[in-house]
């Protein structure tokens, strides 16, 4: 009995390709496959007034990307001020506070090393709003 092997083809390899692989990426083409279903109008609506659920699977995912973005860059404080933007915006106020700590206190130093200079003054002063906010 000779056993027979299935090749591939093109658009198999193709799909494959293009199917998710992570957790990440199953949620966000579920995401998509339900916007696939919309009208037009929908479409617009969904773009201006997201559900609860949509807000908090994308803030979950913008989450997941700046914590990846964190590990791999630790002392860059666009990142923290952005995760500290999205705690901010979750009401975890403690946790964004810490943030905002860390992007103003990399800012600094950035911005002593000035090739970071314009950059590095912005995240400092958005920096320093937020924690005058939360103070």
């Amino acid at each position: 009995m000779t056993q027979e092997t299935h090749e591939p083809s093109l658009e198999e390899e193709q799909d494959d390709a293009l199917a998710p692989h992570t957790d990440e990426e199953v949620a966000h083409t579920a995401i998509q496959t339900n916007l696939d279903d919309l009208s037009l109008w929908q479409l617009i609506r969904r773009f201006f007034y997201k559900t609860a659920t949509e807000r908090r699977q994308e803030r979950e995912w913008r989450m997941q990307q700046l914590d990846d973005a964190i590990e791999h860059q630790p002392n860059a404080a666009v990142n923290y001020l952005l995760r500290g933007e999205l705690y901010y915006e979750a009401k975890q106020y403690n946790l964004a506070r810490a943030d905002f700590a860390q992007a103003k206190a990399f800012a600094v130093v950035q911005l002593e090393d000035e090739r970071f200079g314009l950059a590095a003054q912005a995240i400092q002063d958005k920096a320093e709003r937020y924690l005058q906010l939360l103070s």
